[in-house]
């Protein structure tokens, strides 16, 4: 599958390891082999194990967490816009299409977004936009993903008519009120049954009101994806000897260094690995390594008596990483 994408010229101020690679002067979209979440779905009869979905929520909630705090957001989070490395239980996500984000000044004033994941108060001012949509919108996917089915339908359903679903939104009250026993009866509870704490996950995210709604950061700390969250792996002695090379090397050659990162020049590197470091060394998932995220990182690797361990200094090494001499890096 090629999926097709939208460029934003926000997208060059957000970066991370979650984002699909987008490049302004690349009309070729990356190759993601899993497809997308719905593609998931369907490859197993809208039927996925409650830790598989969590592990995609936490995904795209560590994606949003950053996004938001660089000051974006998304508008059209969705599983069509969630792509996955492959349909297996261990697949990683990137987040595509940031052809609606836009910057976040209070309130965003255009209407945009796909209907069946628009907030309520979306669909009762037919206008605007907050960062709290953003997270109303993951908690529509998070319903998806382990009911199997929409909360409020899809166009499809109701001849392409977006009036039925804008009613149910404009009518909305809370999720027990309005979504429980749909979730209840739906195919992922009854075939697979859901615990308590993914209930109460859509809950906390599926607030009526806005002001209500967890920031991406606090949805992060919910015991529901705390449950089902991988322990962070310690850094490999081989990544920590690199940091070490890196602070011992010549100007120049850090330099020539930073030069090749920046116009994607990996080498031999293997990305995927690269990436499940960085998002592990991220402890507050912002998309950025602080000082004190590298030292508990380099601290926490395990030890071995007949292996040498590398000896780094992780505060020179975090110096001369940060280039443009604004922190975290």
């Amino acid at each position: 599958m090629m999926p097709k994408m939208r460029d934003s010229p926000l997208h060059s101020n957000v970066e991370a390891p979650k984002l699909l690679e987008l490049r302004k002067s690349t009309s070729t979209p990356m190759y993601v082999p899993g497809g997308d979440c719905i593609d998931l779905l369907e490859e197993r009869d809208r039927l996925l194990p409650e830790e598989l979905a969590a592990r995609i929520v936490h995904q795209l909630l560590v994606v949003l967490n950053y996004c938001h705090s660089s000051g974006i957001t998304h508008r059209d989070v969705k599983p069509e816009n969630v792509m996955l490395s492959s349909l297996d239980d261990d697949a990683t996500c990137k987040v595509i299409d940031f052809g609606l984000a836009t910057p976040y000044k209070g309130k965003v004033k255009e209407f945009a977004g796909t209907v069946s994941y628009l907030a309520p108060e979306l669909a009762i001012a037919q206008a605007g936009f907050s960062m709290a949509a953003d997270i109303w919108a993951v908690g529509v996917t998070a319903f998806e993903l382990l009911a199997g089915v929409s909360p409020f339908g899809k166009l499809q359903e109701y001849g392409n008519e977006c009036d039925p679903i804008l009613e149910k939104l404009c009518t909305y009250e809370s999720f027990d009120e309005d979504l429980l026993q749909v979730f209840r009866e739906s195919p992922g509870h009854q075939r697979l049954w859901r615990s308590s704490e993914a209930k109460s996950f859509l809950r906390f995210v599926l607030a009526a009101d806005p002001e209500d709604r967890p920031t991406a950061a606090q949805a992060l700390g919910h015991p529901w994806l705390a449950r089902y969250r991988p322990a962070p792996a310690p850094i490999e002695p081989e990544m920590l000897r690199t940091f070490a090379d890196f602070a011992e090397a010549p100007q120049m050659h850090r330099s020539c260094l930073f030069a090749l990162a920046a116009k994607g020049r990996h080498g031999e590197l293997d990305m995927e690995a690269v990436e499940a470091t960085f998002t592990d060394i991220d402890l507050d998932h912002d998309g950025k390594i602080s000082l004190e995220d590298l030292r508990a990182a380099s601290q926490s690797q395990q030890w071995w008596p007949w292996r040498r361990q590398p000896e780094v200094d992780i505060d020179a090494f975090f110096r001369l990483a940060d280039q443009d001499l604004f922190l975290p890096i």
